[in-house]
């Protein structure tokens, strides 16, 4: 989770998804990557221990990076290398969103295990069949390790993670 200190906005986060989604997962890692944003420099250590507090209520494992100049593609690209060690799939998320439902964790996996599926994005409409989609995104989602690792190879850390990968063939590379 690339995240910057706003305690308050990642206790909302975590608390709606943990209701909606976390709580099915059978192990739970957060993989956190806090950018010095967001805060003075006298709250830092105080916002620091908040975090963790959180972060620590709802996984059973964290693993944090508090970097010392502020980078969101540096952050997703720490981010991803981390998750693609330790899972098949993994889930991206941003500290700045709220679940309203419940997500049907079954059925995601189910998707993701199909040969060629990359990712299956959270969205407004229930009906995960709008969620496969060949535009890239950084909204919720769940990634297949295998199609990240393939972007890794390719990320920069000069561009917007979001602008990196739209049609072109490393989106389409896990259906061909």
């Amino acid at each position: 989770m690339p995240a910057i200190y706003r305690p308050e906005l990642l206790a909302t986060t975590l608390w709606s998804f943990d209701r909606g989604l976390f709580r099915y997962f059978p192990r739970k890692t957060l993989i956190l990557n806090l950018d010095p944003l967001g805060t003075h420099a006298g709250q830092i250590a105080d916002q620091k221990n908040q975090i963790m507090a959180l972060a620590n209520t709802y996984f059973d494992q964290v693993i944090v990076r508090f970097a010392e100049q502020p980078s969101f593609s540096r952050a997703v690209q720490w981010v991803w290398q981390q998750a693609t060690e330790k899972e098949n799939f993994f889930f991206h998320l941003e500290d700045d969103w709220v679940l309203n439902r419940t997500v049907p964790f079954d059925e995601v996996i189910s998707l993701l295990q199909r040969p060629g599926i990359a990712s299956v994005r959270l969205q407004r409409q229930r009906s995960l069949k709008s969620a496969l989609s060949p535009v890239f995104s950084l909204t919720p989602i769940f990634f297949n390790s295998a199609f990240i690792c393939q972007a890794l190879t390719e990320f920069r850390l000069d561009l917007d993670p979001e602008k990196q990968f739209g049609m072109d063939p490393l989106t389409q590379s896990l259906s061909g």
